[in-house]
């Protein structure tokens, strides 16, 4: 998978082109068609131009600055923080119900351990996640700009 990384305060990374994901034993049956992503049934994919954040971790950014850059908090999550961010941002856009938190939070935790991080580590985020993310919060409406 292609990942640009992009310089923003909001967004990090940037899809150059079009990703597509099966979830695993997905609790939800949806299709939806929004800007940069399409959900069918099981199938997510990701638009070129999609932009995410990465993982949000307490003093990613300092800690990254502190090593000079060769810390990367993502690097073991990239693929599961797009992941996890399109499902929050659908929840939060009320397009799937926020009772699939859990689900986004344990795919997360799985993904990041396939990818290659510690289990503990994983273990530390998905505690994070549990106790601190939150689907609650307002999303920006997606704004889209033609020249």
């Amino acid at each position: 998978m292609k990942i640009e990384i992009i310089s923003g305060k909001k967004w990090k990374y940037r899809l150059p082109e079009d990703e597509t994901f099966i979830l695993p034993d997905v609790p939800f049956n949806v299709n939806i068609d929004i800007p940069y992503i399409t959900v069918v049934e099981s199938i997510i994919q990701a638009k070129m131009g999609y932009a995410w954040d990465g993982s949000s971790i307490p003093w990613k950014r300092i800690i990254g600055f502190l090593s000079f850059g060769f810390w990367d908090a993502d690097k073991y999550c990239k693929i599961a923080s797009l992941k996890h961010d399109i499902l929050y941002q659908l929840m939060k856009m009320g397009l799937i119900s926020k009772s699939n938190k859990d689900y986004a939070d344990k795919l997360y935790r799985i993904d990041c351990i396939k990818d290659g991080m510690p289990e503990w580590e994983a273990n530390a985020r998905f505690w994070a996640l549990q106790k601190f993310g939150s689907v609650d919060k307002k999303e920006k409406p997606i704004k889209i700009i033609e020249v």
